[in-house]
């Protein structure tokens, strides 16, 4: 994955993951005894989630710090309860189980007995034609969601099975967007 650094004043940065156009983390300059050191907040998507924190000596230790921080802790699949703040924006929960990636949210929802459909960001996983597709069982949509959570998104591969997702607001066609963010980007 690619990620830009990019700087808003001489205290604050933040971390995008290029390719998903995602905000993943803060960083901000401490200043202590030691001198300046810098604070990097590793941002998940849930607000009742504790935002992980740790310090580093440089602005450049920046980038791979993130980099190793979501490569030791990948996000896994929880399930969901009628409870949980999303519940409002998702519709009625049967036996819902979500995960949070840097390419946005997942879940998988259980529709009948017998038959899950895997989401990204709202849309169904679909065959080529436009039909949603449906798994037998939670991990078989699961596997499916995970297999295709980059799909669409630059800088990946795409996997060749029938399966895809409606396509989505695609910024990096944006040149607007795209040029405002190579501005913001510390190089």
């Amino acid at each position: 994955m690619k990620y830009l650094l990019q700087k808003y004043n001489d205290d604050e940065y933040d971390i995008l993951n290029d390719d998903a156009d995602s905000l993943v983390a803060s960083v901000d300059r401490i200043v202590g005894a030691g001198g300046s050191q810098y604070r990097v907040q590793v941002l998940v998507s849930d607000p009742d989630d504790e935002y992980p924190e740790f310090v580093i000596k440089s602005i450049d230790e920046a980038i791979p710090a993130v980099a190793a921080y979501y490569e030791a802790n990948p996000f896994q699949w929880e399930p969901e309860s009628d409870r949980s703040p999303r519940y409002k924006q998702m519709g009625p929960c049967r036996a819902r189980h979500i995960k949070d990636t840097q390419f946005g949210h997942l879940w998988v929802d259980q529709i009948e007995s017998g038959q899950w459909v895997a989401y990204r960001m709202g849309y169904a996983l679909s065959f080529d034609g436009g039909k949603i597709a449906k798994f037998a069982t939670c991990e078989e949509a699961q596997r499916a969601a995970d297999a295709h959570f980059r799909d669409g998104y630059p800088n990946s591969k795409t996997i060749n099975d029938g399966l895809s997702w409606p396509a989505e607001n695609d910024w990096w066609s944006n040149p607007y967007r795209v040029a405002n963010r190579a501005r913001l980007a510390v190089t």
